[in-house]
């Protein structure tokens, strides 16, 4: 049974033009969710061992989840017996990921440690899955709630802890919430138009260089670890284009803003590693 849903979820996606893949998944948006994934991945690599296999599943799953997440949001666009095989389809293999990532950093599947990581899986997995578009129509800060948790303290100390078993210092947090600030920001691209929500957006993305900022500091001081400051022009550029620009450079700026918040995540991360070469 699982097997037939997974030949017709690939039956599916082959038969797809890359315009029906982004309506679909929201590819625009993928760096977004990688983002997360990316630094907490990075400041572990940074600090602990980590197996590359580690890494990879932990991409995978991102990817995956992302997958579900813009399954829930364009659901209107799939029949009902279509959506519900593809979902499903998505969802094992999201979970086959995470188990997998799970797998290659404890070496079994069958620890404590391992049990509760699977768990608390599924229950984002499952949150994911089902309650992921139910905020399109809610209020902007509920919005910005739910994505600052879900891809900040839940994705980069997640991927932190899966990668390096443990918490080091209350300083990720810091980290977390900044790229959490910032993915919420990139989320907002759709609903660009109204003074308050331009502001929201400016708060979120001034909040989210701070803290970054403040991270970077407490650390063992080290110039490449303010590498990320490399797109604080790119970000001055954007923030002044949503400010004039009208709602038809909505999708435009919103493909801006997930490239940036990717930079961005990409450069925080990479700014730890440095010393590593």
């Amino acid at each position: 049974m699982k097997f037939s849903i997974f030949v017709y979820v690939f039956n599916e996606w082959y038969s797809m033009d890359i315009r029906q893949l982004n309506s679909l998944f929201d590819l625009k948006s993928l760096p977004v969710s990688l983002s997360a994934a990316c630094v907490g991945a990075m400041l572990a690599v940074a600090d602990y061992h980590v197996g590359w296999k580690v890494v990879l599943f932990l991409l995978l799953t991102a990817v995956f989840m992302h997958m579900l997440s813009a399954l829930k949001e364009s659901q209107a666009e799939l029949s009902s017996a279509q959506g519900k095989n593809i979902r499903r389809g998505v969802s094992v293999l999201a979970a086959l990921s995470a188990v997998t990532a799970i797998y290659f950093t404890y070496g079994t599947v069958f620890l404590l440690d391992s049990f509760v990581l699977m768990i608390a899986f599924w229950l984002v997995m499952n949150f994911t899955s089902n309650h992921a578009g139910s905020a399109a129509g809610s209020a902007v800060w509920r919005r910005c709630l739910r994505d600052v948790i879900l891809y900040g303290l839940v994705g980069v100390c997640g991927s932190f802890y899966l990668c390096s078993h443990t918490f080091s210092s209350w300083f990720l947090l810091l980290p977390a919430l900044s790229v959490g600030m910032l993915c919420a920001a990139a989320r907002l691209h759709d609903h660009i138009g109204s003074d308050s929500t331009k502001y929201v957006q400016t708060a979120l993305v001034s909040s989210a260089w701070i803290l970054m900022i403040l991270y970077s500091t407490l650390r063992v001081r080290d110039p490449w670890h303010f590498l990320f400051v490399l797109t604080l022009p790119a970000f001055i550029v954007y923030l002044v284009s949503i400010w004039r620009a009208e709602t038809d450079n909505r999708n435009h700026n919103g493909i801006i803003m997930a490239v940036l918040v990717f930079a961005f995540s990409l450069l925080s991360g990479f700014g730890f590693l440095v010393f590593l070469l």
